[in-house]
This record gives C-alpha cells, structure tokens and sequence, in this order.
C-alpha cells in the first residue's frame, strides 16, 4: 500500500496527466517483461519434462526411475508457479487496463482534467488496486511514495 503519509508532488496538470500515464506504461511493461520470463521458464519445464520422459525408455533401473520421478515432479512445481505467475501478469495489465479507461475519463472532462487534485486522486486510486509487490514497486519507483513491502514469491500451490 502506499505511504499515505508520503510527500506528494507538486506538479502542473499536464505534467501530472504526463506521469500518470507514464506511470501506467512503465506498469505495463514490467508486466510483460515478467510475463515473457514466466513463458520462458515454463517453456523450459515442459522442454525438461518431455528429455525426462525420453529417459524413462532408456534407464529402466529404480533408483534412476526414482531420481527421474522426483525431478519430473520439480518441473511440473515449477510449471505451476509459472502458470500461476501468468494470471497475475494478466491482473496487472487489467490493472492499468482500467487506471487507462479512468484516466480517459478524466482528461475527458476539460475541468477536472485541470484540477491537480483531481490527478492526485487518480494515482490513489490507481495505487489502492494494486495486489502484487511489482505494481507497488514500479509505483514507488515512479511517484517517489514508499509502500508496504510485500514478498515477491507469494505464489500459493493448489
């Protein structure tokens, strides 16, 4: 959560509407950029599990079919918490998805739009619909308001 107690910028409208969307950019790319690496370490387990099959053929013996066991069961953790990484990479983007549609409405309406307040509020509220520890991050990075520390592998298995 941020710092509510957090200085707060003292910027033109403008300068602010510049930020807020900068703001939602920078959010969407970590996004991406988590999800791309997510894909990737999933693409590895299913890679690592299909060699590992292969070698149920060629090693018929049971300490090395308990070994294979065993690390076939590490990939498959490992594909999960990559899937479930995914999900939240897709949270984060309808995040920004909906922080766009409402900073729209508000460039939409010429007098809010000049209000700083008015943008002030909007990164609030932004901010308060965050649910992962890299949303806070890359707030905290671009607003200069300090959050709650939040692990960045709370990934629960089901």
């Amino acid at each position: 959560m941020p710092n509510k107690n957090a200085k707060k910028q003292d910027l033109s409208e403008p300068q602010l509407a510049g930020d807020v969307l900068q703001l939602m950019i920078d959010q969407i790319n970590a996004a991406v950029r988590d999800n791309n690496s997510s894909m990737g370490k999933l693409i590895g387990s299913h890679s690592a599990i299909a060699a590992k099959a292969d070698a149920l053929t060629i090693s018929p013996d049971s300490k090395s079919l308990e070994e294979l066991k065993d690390s076939l069961h590490q990939e498959l953790r490992s594909m999960i918490v990559a899937f479930q990484r995914h999900d939240e990479h897709n949270q984060r983007l309808e995040h920004v998805t909906n922080a766009l549609t409402e900073a729209k409405s508000l460039v939409e309406n010429p007098i809010a739009a000049s209000d700083p307040q008015q943008w002030q509020a909007l990164v609030e509220k932004i901010a308060a619909k965050y649910t992962t520890a890299q949303e806070l991050k890359v707030h905290a990075s671009k607003t200069g308001i300090a959050s709650q520390d939040t692990s960045e592998d709370d990934v629960e298995l089901f």
